[in-house]
């Protein structure tokens, strides 16, 4: 069953009469599902989305992400402990303007895939939204009118929020689009994740269902005389 094209592939199978459905839910969630916290396919199309440590592989833009919103955080905690925190840093306007300043960069990324580059600016990003929300909340007085201004800023922030990621998935390149190794999930770049699901088909159906393990190696390994399959194109 060689597969050419380049898209992500929506699969429907005619089920033989006696397969078990319970197996082959697990079966095909697993197939699709991406690791837990990678949240992308982690085969090398993907490295620039990925940072990996030995056989674990982390989204970069989460890790990153995260990474900025607690060093910020833990710095802002250290700073008040010890009464140094920078006058700048005591103002609305000292902490939105350093705050929207760092979320800039967030606009730039989709078209700078350089993985240094994403790295600092997804960093900067959460930096950015512990500033915004440090200004908002500590700096503006909650009196009626300190409150109107929260308000204000949770609804520009909202809004914010939604049209960057529209903005990002309007223009960041999808890898899969121009990847030469197949068709995902079944492309040759993912076969370490098809491997391990094929071992634990075995170690699962291995004894209760030897037909379904059958249809599991067919279906990874393109065996056409164990399975009949039909491939849907999802743009």
């Amino acid at each position: 069953m060689p597969v050419t094209d380049n898209r992500v592939i929506g699969l429907t199978t005619m089920w033989p009469p006696f397969r078990n459905e319970t197996d082959s839910d697990w079966f095909f969630r697993r197939l699709g599902r991406y690791p837990r916290l990678a949240h992308h396919p982690v085969c090398e199309c993907f490295d620039n989305h990925l940072i990996r440590f030995g056989n674990w592989a982390f989204c970069l833009g989460c890790l990153c992400l995260g990474s900025g919103i607690v060093s910020a955080a833990a710095t802002l905690v250290i700073l008040y402990l010890n009464l140094r925190l920078p006058a700048f840093l005591q103002t609305t306007w000292g902490n939105w303007a350093v705050g929207v300043l760092l979320y800039t960069p967030a606009l730039i990324q989709p078209f700078c895939q350089a993985k240094l580059t994403k790295i600092i600016f997804r960093t900067a990003l959460g930096v950015s939204i512990v500033l915004l929300w440090h200004g908002t909340i500590f700096t503006i007085p909650w009196d009626f009118l300190g409150l109107a201004t929260k308000l204000g800023f949770i609804l520009i922030f909202c809004w914010t929020f939604r049209l960057s990621l529209r903005f990002r998935e309007r223009h960041t390149h999808n890898p899969l689009t121009d990847c030469s190794r197949g068709c995902y999930p079944l492309c040759d770049g993912n076969r370490q994740h098809l491997e391990r699901l094929l071992s634990d088909v075995r170690q699962r159906c291995g004894e209760s269902d030897p037909e379904f393990v059958r249809f599991a190696e067919g279906f990874i390994n393109g065996d056409a005389s164990n399975v009949e399959v039909e491939h849907v194109i999802l743009d």
